[in-house]
């Protein structure tokens, strides 16, 4: 199956007084289903963006499509090539310097989450006000010795990848464009989190951009590195 558009809406008119943002969600079900978390959370999430574009890398029914044609402006269907850092490159392309210009934001979002709990408005008006270059909803902390995601016998400290906000002058810079021209259709998972996500944080940070996270684990107390797949009070 090879990328397809398979509906397109109306865009979303824009808000008065409400910044102009664009949504990337990735979504993968291997018994190609659209499971009712998701729904939700698009239904609950809609009003946040100005346009949501919705790229499955699995097959959707006609029942889905239809769904997810009503919630969404545009709805493409692709095969898992690369998991979700590629099928966000692809999106990136297609959108290309002039699209993503039309907007103050662009959010990378997968559906590895549930929610929101609240309203997800109030996070982007705090995060927004910070004025960082890019940021999300919670952050890996530093782990040091032997992982699977390790890389030189560390996972940096990073800003986990299920959400991901860049500003606009950060999606039109350079630096971005190199980072995601140099994403490669990984075969291995474990590979593409250990080259993309884990590293990402640092690429822009070292670059000079200045991150920011919403709920910001990795200088507290907690005895987990990863809060999004481990009891904190293990």
């Amino acid at each position: 199956m090879g990328t397809t558009a398979v509906a397109s809406a109306p865009t979303s008119k824009s808000r008065r007084g409400r910044p102009r943002r664009l949504l990337l969600f990735v979504h993968y079900n291997k018994w190609g289903e659209l499971a009712d978390y998701v729904v939700y959370l698009l239904k609950r999430i809609r009003k946040v963006y100005a346009r949501m574009v919705f790229i499955s890398n699995s097959p959707l029914t006609e029942e889905a499509r239809a769904v997810l044609s009503a919630l969404c402006d545009e709805v493409v269907e692709r095969e898992n090539t690369g998991f979700d850092f590629y099928a966000w490159k692809v999106a990136l392309d297609r959108e290309g310097p002039e699209g993503l210009a039309r907007y103050d934001s662009v959010t990378l979002m997968n559906d590895t989450c549930f929610g929101p709990l609240f309203d997800l408005e109030a996070v982007y008006r705090k995060m927004e006000a910070q004025g960082a270059d890019f940021w999300g909803l919670t952050n890996h902390r530093e782990k040091v010795g032997e992982d699977l995601l390790a890389t030189d016998g560390c996972i940096p400290e990073h800003i986990q990848s299920y959400f991901l906000c860049f500003k606009k002058e950060t999606a039109l810079s350079e630096p971005f464009t190199k980072f995601w021209r140099n994403v490669a259709p990984e075969t291995d998972v474990v590979a593409c989190i250990k080259k993309y996500e884990t590293q990402l944080t640092r690429y822009f940070s070292t670059l000079g951009f200045t991150p920011a996270v919403y709920c910001d684990v990795a200088g507290g107390d907690l005895a987990v590195s990863n809060v999004t797949t481990q009891d904190p009070a293990y």
